[in-house]
């Protein structure tokens, strides 16, 4: 392999310390809403919100939706584009941009979620992220005129989830049709022994 081909790293001393600091923040943030979740099954949420009585837990829920909720997520993201738009004007600046490097990384960054997912925690955000980084190859190039409507498209149409509902209803597409067919005891030991969580 020619040496010239390979992407250097950077050092130490050139890393952004203001970047790595609010990344962490971030991650914190991300955990302590998920604490929530990785409490207990999907399947139970509703149940176990129900059995969390009292002023401290009602303190803790306040002050995870005032200070947490809906806050990290979006910091963590815009981080992540971030980091890519540097990688990619750093490898432009050695005339050594190549999309192929992009698609090895999201592409494992994939399939590590979607193992995170069948093995580990169905609330794994990973693959996500990989699809999310293919689109940004796709903008790379896009003007910023491209840019700024389907920004605004974004922002002013946040209904995707509704339509996809909307589609599978049409299809009569229940996700949960099998799981239903389970009482309570018998997805708590389906769990336990088997790969769905």
């Amino acid at each position: 392999m020619n040496k010239d081909s390979l992407i250097i790293p950077i050092k130490k001393n050139q890393r952004i310390s203001e970047l790595d600091i609010i990344r962490g923040l971030a991650i914190f943030g991300i955990f302590m809403v998920n604490i929530t979740v990785m409490n207990c099954d999907f399947l139970f949420r509703y149940d176990w919100e129900l059995e969390q009585t009292g002023w401290l837990n009602e303190m803790c829920m306040i002050i995870l939706d005032s200070l947490f909720l809906s806050k990290f997520f979006p910091i963590f993201s815009l981080l992540f584009g971030f980091g890519i738009a540097l990688q990619m004007e750093r490898m432009s600046t050695q005339n050594k941009l190549k999309y192929s490097f992009f698609i090895k990384r999201f592409t494992a960054l994939f399939i590590f979620g979607l193992l995170h997912i069948i093995l580990l925690w169905s609330g794994d955000i990973l693959h996500l992220y990989a699809l999310i980084g293919f689109s940004l190859l796709i903008f790379h190039k896009a003007s910023a005129k491209l840019m700024l409507w389907f920004a605004i498209t974004l922002f002013i149409f946040p209904f995707y989830g509704n339509i996809t509902e909307s589609i599978l209803e049409i299809l009569n597409f229940d996700n949960m049709s099998y799981l239903n067919q389970f009482n309570r005891a018998e997805l708590i030991q389906l769990k336990n022994e088997g790969s769905f969580q």
